[in-house]
């Protein structure tokens, strides 16, 4: 009954509890070393930002595009 009230509309708790049983079922489990877990995670984070740094920089350049053509538009 608690873990629907937590999770009622939000597919990304569900998400990230299953993530963390996944976790622990690995660690506990399969044997995984923790120290493997942590560098997998930092992978995954260091891929993430490589995807999400260039799409920030690309939507500040059309930002500004879009604010130079006004500006001179004016």
């Amino acid at each position: 009954m608690i873990f629907r009230r937590i999770t009622r509309g939000r597919p990304i708790t569900t998400s990230v509890i299953a993530g963390g049983i996944l976790v622990a079922l690995a660690v506990y489990g399969w044997g995984v070393p923790w120290a493997e877990m942590a560098e997998a995670t930092l992978l995954s984070i260091l891929m993430v930002a490589l995807l999400i740094v260039p799409a920030a920089l690309f939507v500040l350049v059309i930002l500004l595009f879009r604010h130079f053509k006004n500006k001179r538009g004016e």
